[in-house]
């Protein structure tokens, strides 16, 4: 099926594009980001607000997660992930975000104090571990898995949670000890949408500078055999504040996603670099016929 960057699709079209992916070896995961980055769910649905925050002006201001107190929070989420699963098959992976949560608004919130109080914590990290154990378990009564990134990590939630480690190799080590399956997404290595060089041509981008170089060089955490069975691959993350079309996303991605698949999927060298490059310009030359809008190689790369 043909898809519109940026488009929206009834039910019966997602899954028909899920069922293609599916065909062609590729798992489509949906995320909900929650209970921080929820500046939009918060602006459409007052309930999921903090008592005492003067929303929309301090949800910009670091102050974007939702009420852990306020029982809307909770029933909110289960709808959004019933949607999903009404959509995505059994089996199928279903993200939870978690990441860079402030809970600034938790401190003076009546809601999250009284929350605080019936689960016997003081801690406020109690009550994203609640949170993210019950909508876990919601998740996986019908056959999902759960995913979260690595701040979740450390909430000792259970093991059977999977954790996106997007902050580096000791956050993925740590999560791999704690019994967690991981998934390697380093920001340091394998974020597609920080600049590829610091060429002044280069496009406007997030931050951050990430040669193909880079890319290749990325080198394993240290883990005993036992411990790096947990790991179950690696992943690029490009995000797309800054990419207002499928030209760019591609620009982004390749020919770095050349490099992290074969750091992910053969036994090479990271040092043998020059040794990939020769492999890549032959990779490249099919993207070209394919029409794939990628970055050339330089010399320096």
């Amino acid at each position: 099926p043909e898809a519109t960057y940026g488009g929206f699709y009834t039910r019966e079209q997602m899954r028909e594009i899920i069922a293609y992916a599916r065909s062609r070896q590729v798992t489509i995961v949906p995320e909900i980001d929650l209970p921080g980055h929820s500046y939009a769910a918060m602006h459409a649905y007052g309930d999921l607000i903090c008592d005492g925050v003067d929303f929309p002006v301090e949800g910009k201001k670091g102050r974007d997660a939702v009420c852990m107190g306020r029982p809307e929070t909770l029933r909110f989420v289960k709808d959004v992930v019933d949607e999903l699963k009404a959509v995505f098959p059994p089996g199928s992976p279903i993200h939870l975000g978690h990441d860079e949560v402030s809970a600034e608004a938790w401190k003076k919130c009546r809601y999250c104090q009284n929350r605080l109080k019936d689960l016997n914590e003081t801690d406020l990290k109690a009550l994203s571990r609640d949170f993210l154990q019950q909508i876990a378990d919601y998740v996986r009564k019908d056959g999902y898995d759960a995913i979260v990134w690595d701040e979740a990590g450390e909430l000792e939630a259970d093991k059977h949670i999977f954790v996106m480690a997007w902050r580096g190799n000791d956050f993925a080590a740590a999560a791999v000890r704690k019994g967690h399956p991981v998934i390697l997404a380093p920001c340091s290595h394998f974020y597609f949408d920080y600049y590829q060089s610091s060429a002044p041509t280069e496009p406007k981008a997030i931050g951050g500078l990430i040669p193909l170089r880079q890319v290749y060089g990325y080198e394993l955490p240290e883990l005993s055999p036992e411990e790096a069975s947990k790991v179950r691959g690696l992943q690029a993350n490009i995000w797309t504040e800054y990419l207002y079309d499928m030209g760019l996303v591609e620009y982004m991605a390749w020919p770095r996603a050349l490099a992290l698949a074969e750091r992910a999927w053969s036994d090479c060298d990271p040092r043998d670099y020059k040794s990939f490059r020769s492999r890549a310009a032959l990779a490249l030359k099919l993207l070209e016929k394919l029409a794939v809008k990628y970055r050339p190689m330089d010399e320096e790369d």
